[in-house]
């Protein structure tokens, strides 16, 4: 009776002291809880993010090969897709067929113009040769009419003496008339020849056509070289390129598949590029500043803390850039809790093995 007397208080005073151990336990368990939400803003509304860069073709075609795949490691401008090529090279061959087209025919009007310019100034040459020609012989005229008109000026005074006879007179008067009249026929000659010269210099306006023909012809080669600058660099883009380092995320299209322009071939992420996005009630946000310290626990690696540091606050609700913001001006309104969302650097260690969307929970020292 009394061994069972005994083991009835032994085994009340265990239970005593179990339960008054549990609830100091459970009471120091709720003191640090508190405590550390006193000193901490905590939210479970957070996730992993990083800027995803989606790539896209700049020229629409098929889809003729994939070089990567979903996961893939990739290097800044390493080829992760090429489009069917076969029309844009035809499109530079037939830029490349007009230029050559253009250059002939540059090359004929280069001549045509050499040609006219020779024949013009050669007519000029000649008109010119033949005018400074009439012109001499033409002084040489007027001075042999200078000379007759003083003959025959002696000969009528003399005549008019009575010491010459009227047929020397006569004589010295048709040697003047004569003088006189090949005279003026060379003044004729000379008139005819500045004309011809004059003719021939307004020649130089075919001179001056030809080098507007070549002109245009030099434009028109500038413009189908610019547009065979354009038909290659489209051709260039059907090399599909990675502009970052980073990983493939997802891929969107298989080969074969037609794409356009502006749709998403692959994503891709830059691995150290990787942040947390902590939406956090308002209500938290007071104490919270940039460059507070952070402890990290993330749902796929539980019982480990990571750490981290705010980077940045926003400066507006996540509801701001809702789709579909919310209507209360007919007054029906229910006050909601609403969340700032506060970017969080983490360590490099973290960084390493999270993927983005994974969930976390993040703990912010006030």
């Amino acid at each position: 009776m009394v061994m069972k007397k005994l083991r009835k208080y032994i085994g009340r005073t265990i239970g005593i002291a179990l339960g008054t151990g549990l609830v100091i336990a459970g009471g120091l368990v709720g003191v640090e809880w508190i405590r550390y939400r006193l000193s901490h803003a905590v939210t479970d509304n957070a996730f992993v993010k990083t800027d995803m860069v989606n790539v896209s073709p700049l020229v629409a075609g098929r889809i003729e090969r994939l070089f990567v795949d979903e996961g893939d490691m990739v290097e800044k401008g390493s080829l992760l897709a090429r489009i069917d090529d076969r029309d844009l090279r035809k499109a530079v061959k037939v830029r490349e067929a007009e230029i050559k087209g253009i250059e002939k025919r540059i090359e004929l009007a280069r001549l045509t113009v050499r040609r006219i310019s020779e024949e013009v100034e050669r007519d000029i040459e000649v008109a010119m040769r033949a005018l400074n020609e009439a012109t001499e012989r033409h002084r040489a005229v007027v001075v042999r009419l200078r000379k007759a008109e003083k003959d025959f000026k002696r000969a009528e005074a003399l005549f008019q003496e009575g010491t010459i006879p009227q047929a020397d007179f006569d004589t010295t008067k048709a040697h003047l008339d004569a003088m006189e009249a090949e005279e003026q026929g060379m003044r004729s000659v000379i008139e005819l020849r500045e004309k011809e010269l004059e003719k021939a210099k307004v020649q130089r306006m075919r001179v001056e056509e030809a080098k507007k023909s070549l002109n245009t012809l030099l434009a028109e080669l500038e413009v189908a070289k610019r547009a065979l600058d354009v038909a290659l660099q489209r051709l260039s883009h059907t090399d599909v390129k990675s502009p970052i380092s980073g990983v493939v995320a997802k891929g969107f299209f298989n080969e074969g598949d037609y794409i356009s322009p502006g749709m998403p071939l692959f994503s891709i992420y830059d691995p150290e590029n990787i942040y947390i996005v902590a939406n956090l009630e308002e209500t938290k946000l007071e104490g919270v500043d940039v460059g507070d310290p952070v402890d990290i626990s993330v749902d796929a690696f539980p019982g480990r803390t990571f750490g981290g540091r705010v980077v940045l606050i926003g400066k507006a609700t996540g509801s701001e850039f809702a789709l579909i913001p919310r209507d209360v001006s007919a007054g029906e309104f229910t006050k909601v809790v609403q969340r700032i969302p506060i970017k969080i650097a983490m360590d490099n260690d973290l960084k390493s093995i999270l993927k983005p969307g994974l969930s976390v929970r993040v703990g912010i020292k006030r």
